[in-house]
């Protein structure tokens, strides 16, 4: 019978490989940047407010990307926000 919507359940060992790509996939976007020195003049000397609400407006745009275009399909929006945590994490 085939499955119509989303589905959010796999088994362990998928989770676990596709996090690992997902997580070698950032670092090889991440690791040239946090290697610049301005990077992290801008981490030091950036007001702590202002980098608060970058973390706090970035959730809402990561909840989107991972209901549209998302690592894995998923059936609720507690799902996407759980993936968007892991992912701004």
């Amino acid at each position: 019978m085939a499955q119509s919507g989303r589905s959010a359940h796999h088994p362990p060992s998928r989770v676990i490989r596709d996090f690992g790509r997902a997580a070698g996939g950032a670092l090889i976007f991440s690791l040239p940047m946090l290697m610049t020195t301005e990077l992290w003049s801008l981490g030091f000397y950036l007001d702590r407010l202002r980098l608060l609400l970058l973390v706090v407006a970035s959730l809402p745009l990561l909840v989107l990307l991972s209901r549209h275009v998302g690592f894995e399909r998923t059936r609720s929006w507690r799902s996407d926000m759980f993936d968007a945590l892991i992912a701004l994490g």
